[in-house]
């Protein structure tokens, strides 16, 4: 894997913690949490660390504003030099016609380094978010003048089945990501 493959100094052991079973892991840029309503037929991908190879069994999303008839498309992809690249997992989708966590079950081994979680809505329901207050910068800026604070891309693309390689195009993402989660 290319792209944010960080260790120690003296090169022992991954910089991260391991990620303990029963606990849940989502956006590496995530300081606080709000809701956000998503908007139909967007990607959103979302950076997620893994320090050491894990076996995942579970993929989540928090909906905290129903839409009748709305589904959420989940997945994974891989990072290619900061950017999500080759599908990994297309996890399926949860529905978002009633409140709270939606989860699918997965069995997805992940090897050391970085990914992106994959949010797709078939309409505009509003899920847990986090948000960029006060954030890590780790997605850089677009330009050296650029403050902003990026916690993930943005890419139009029709519902449905996750493409592979990720759909070009799009942007950082400012603001709030929604709050995908990984756990084991």
């Amino acid at each position: 894997m290319t792209g944010w493959n960080r260790t120690d100094p003296l090169q022992h052991a991954p910089a991260w913690p391991p990620h303990a079973g029963g606990r849940f892991y989502g956006n590496a840029c995530e300081l606080a949490n709000t809701t956000l309503a998503v908007g139909a037929n967007i990607m959103y991908a979302i950076p997620i660390f893994v320090p050491t190879t894990t076996t995942y069994t579970a993929i989540s999303v928090e909906v905290t504003t129903l839409k009748a008839g709305a589904s959420i498309q989940l997945g994974i992809y891989r990072d290619l030099n900061g950017a999500p690249d080759a599908l990994v997992l297309d996890a399926g989708n949860v529905s978002a016609a009633a409140t709270g966590l939606k989860t699918i079950v997965i069995s997805q081994a992940l090897t050391p380094g970085w990914y992106w979680l994959i949010g797709l809505a078939s309409d505009t329901p509003a899920v847990r978010a986090t948000t960029a207050a006060g954030g890590f910068r780790m997605l850089g800026g677009t330009s050296g003048t650029d403050v902003t604070t990026h916690v993930g891309w943005s890419v139009a693309q029709a519902y449905g089945a996750l493409p592979n390689p990720f759909t070009g195009g799009g942007a950082l993402l400012v603001g709030n990501a929604p709050r995908i989660m990984l756990s084991y």
